[in-house]
């Protein structure tokens, strides 16, 4: 039968033990917060509070505030091994915040973004995860496609 190991003011317990059980804790800990932090960034952020000493909305307020809102709407999409889901989306046409979530396996994608036209509005690097660019968008219609992969791609309609 194996020896029982008991604490007691004479015999402290060893470093080695601790850190059998701390290191681990540690490095669990910080995978979680790792964690949090790179995926963090799909929470809805609250909206911006008022200014100090701003108690009351003004027409010229609200019509600013609906304005700021309406430059806010924005593209989403995940990309997948089988390319964007959705394969379309429709937006309201002026400053839009286009955010691709990479979950195709691939890294070091390039998306291009372009009117039905062909015209290049821009070529964006994706990186591993995460893609969040502003772009200003005409009423018209535009594809986002993924350089290196012709199947993968997005149409999307700005009115």
């Amino acid at each position: 039968m194996g020896a029982v190991t008991t604490m007691s003011p004479d015999k402290p317990l060893a470093l080695g033990g601790i850190l059998k059980v701390a290191i681990p804790s540690v490095l669990i800990t910080l995978l979680v917060v790792l964690a949090w932090t790179k995926f963090g960034a799909f929470k809805q952020s609250a909206p911006a509070p008022a200014a100090a000493g701003s108690t009351q909305t003004t027409p010229a307020r609200a019509a600013n505030t609906a304005s700021t809102q309406e430059q806010n709407h924005g593209v989403r999409a995940t990309l997948k091994p089988e390319g964007f889901d959705p394969g379309s989306a429709t937006c309201a046409a002026g400053q839009v915040q286009l955010v691709v979530e990479n979950v195709s396996g691939t890294t070091s994608l390039t998306l291009r973004l372009a009117r039905a036209n062909g015209e290049v509005i821009g070529d964006y690097q994706l990186d591993r995860y995460l893609l969040k660019q502003e772009v200003n968008l005409q009423a018209g219609a535009y594809t986002l496609k993924e350089l290196n992969h012709s199947s993968w791609v997005m149409q999307i309609t700005a009115q």
